[in-house]
Parts: C-alpha cells; structure tokens; sequence
C-alpha cells in the first residue's frame, strides 16, 4: 500500500494540516491543548523570548540565576 503523501508549506509561521490517517501514538500533537501551546511557544520565538545554551549545566545555572519559582510554578498545564 502506497504512504500517504503530505502536502507542507514553508513560510515563517508554518500550518501544518493534520493527516487524513493519525497514528494513535501521534495524536496527542493534534489536540486542540497541544496545538495552542505550540502557538504559544512559535510567538515566544517570533518575539525573542527565547535562549540557547552550549550546555545543560549552562542552561542549569541560568535557571538558578533568573528563576526565583519552583519547577511546578514555571510549568503550565
């Protein structure tokens, strides 16, 4: 049986349709909850609010300095 083929369109804020057929362990990326928080996160991005580390304990030690919550306050659900 041939794959089904995916039609993508490249461009800065990219909409990915979701595939006729979902496979069961990919479902969870199509739900209306994880889609927003993708939208949340690509405006994140697109408004610099992001950072990069060369390591984790970089990342670690950034955390420790500019984070004054709990792990379970910076975690949305």
């Amino acid at each position: 049986m041939p794959k089904e083929k995916q039609k993508f369109e490249i461009s800065k804020n990219p909409v990915w349709p979701p595939p006729k057929r979902i496979p069961r362990d990919q479902r969870w990326f199509w739900t209306e909850r994880w889609q927003q928080m993708e939208r949340e996160a690509q405006e994140d991005i697109d408004a610099g609010r992001v950072h990069s580390f060369d390591s984790a304990e970089e990342a670690i030690k950034w955390l420790n300095e500019h984070c004054d919550n709990e792990p379970s306050d910076i975690i949305r659900e």
